[in-house]
C-alpha cells in the first residue's frame, strides 16, 4: 500500500511540475516611409515612366521596394552612340527620402518637388522626369 501511494505522490509531483515557457519576441518594429514616389511621371519628349509601390521591407527601417515601368524605353533618345539601355521595368529600393535607386550605370532620385533625375554614363545630361497630377 505505501508503494502505491508513494507511485501516486511521484506521479502528481511531476504532473503538477511547472513546465518551462519560451520568451516570445517582439516582432519587430520599423518606421515605414510613406509612398511618395508612386505615380506618372514624364520627360521632356513626353516619355512616361510609372513608378508603382510593390511592398515595404520591415524590419528594414525606411525602405520601400518600387517597380519603375519603361523606364528603358524613356532613355532611348538621350543614349550616346554606341550605348545600350535594356528596354526594361526596373525595380528599387528606396533607401530614405531621395535617393531612389542606385544600380551599376545609373541612379534615378528625387528631387524635393517631387520629380525625378535620371543619371548615366551612357546619356548626355541628366534627364529629369516630372510627375503628374
Amino acid at each position: 500500500m505505501k508503494k502505491i501511494i508513494l507511485i501516486l505522490v511521484v506521479i502528481v509531483l511531476i504532473s503538477c511540475k511547472k513546465k518551462e515557457v519560451t520568451p516570445v519576441e517582439p516582432e519587430p518594429v520599423c518606421t515605414i516611409t510613406a509612398d511618395d514616389f508612386s505615380g506618372k511621371y514624364f520627360n521632356a519628349n513626353n516619355d512616361t515612366i510609372e513608378v508603382v509601390f510593390l511592398h515595404n521591407n520591415c524590419p528594414t527601417n525606411k525602405s520601400n521596394t518600387y517597380l519603375v515601368k519603361k523606364l528603358g524605353e524613356a532613355v532611348q533618345s538621350e543614349l550616346k552612340p554606341s550605348h545600350t539601355f535594356e528596354m526594361k521595368n526596373y525595380e528599387f529600393t528606396v533607401d530614405g527620402t531621395t535617393n531612389f535607386g542606385t544600380s551599376v550605370t545609373f541612379q534615378l532620385n528625387r528631387e524635393n518637388t517631387g520629380n525625378l533625375i535620371f543619371n548615366s554614363i551612357k546619356v548626355y545630361n541628366s534627364i529629369k522626369f516630372y510627375k503628374t497630377i
